[in-house]
């Protein structure tokens, strides 16, 4: 598994305009929690 992971930030208020996709590092699951790998839309 990749180290980051894709993103959507809303930075401000707005419409679907203000929506950046951004590269942020992949969050690491706690003792009680697990990790669901979602292959994306579709």
């Amino acid at each position: 598994m990749s180290e980051t992971m894709l993103a959507v930030e809303i930075t401000e208020p707005g419409g679907p305009d203000v929506l950046k996709t951004t590269s942020r590092p992949r969050p690491a699951p706690r003792a009680d929690e697990v990790v669901i790998v979602w292959p994306g839309p579709g």
